[in-house]
């Protein structure tokens, strides 16, 4: 946050952004998820530009620092709805990159009808 200046600054930059996002998202009253209707990479996550002068960053992690706070140092954020168009930082939990993978391979699994250790 003090990257941008002051706190005014900071509502600013903040309240446009969180404008943006809330333009870009459309609620799923049935799952609860906020699916992105921008940008979005080849595995299907969400792309938000934050600044011109920098990439664009992955969408589920800008608003859940927003919403919720740092990411921590070394986590990744699982999507617990398994939809990755999803940016509904309720449906976000910080785990290892080890658990992250396993809990994938797990849902595609049962998604196919067979365990996670056939898979």
């Amino acid at each position: 946050m003090a990257r941008h200046g002051n706190v005014e600054t900071v509502k600013v930059v903040h309240g446009h952004l969180r404008d943006r996002i809330e333009a870009m998202t459309r609620r799923d009253d049935t799952t609860g998820c906020w699916c992105w209707t921008g940008n979005r990479d080849a595995k299907g996550y969400a792309r938000l530009r934050v600044d011109r002068d920098r990439p664009s960053a992955a969408a589920h992690r800008v608003l859940y620092e927003l919403e919720v706070g740092p990411i921590p140092a070394g986590l990744d954020l699982d999507h617990l709805c398994r939809n990755r168009a999803c940016v509904n930082p309720a449906h976000m939990e910080p785990v290892t990159h080890a658990e992250n993978i396993r809990r994938s391979w797990e849902h595609r699994a049962a998604s196919h009808g067979i365990s996670a250790r056939q898979a």
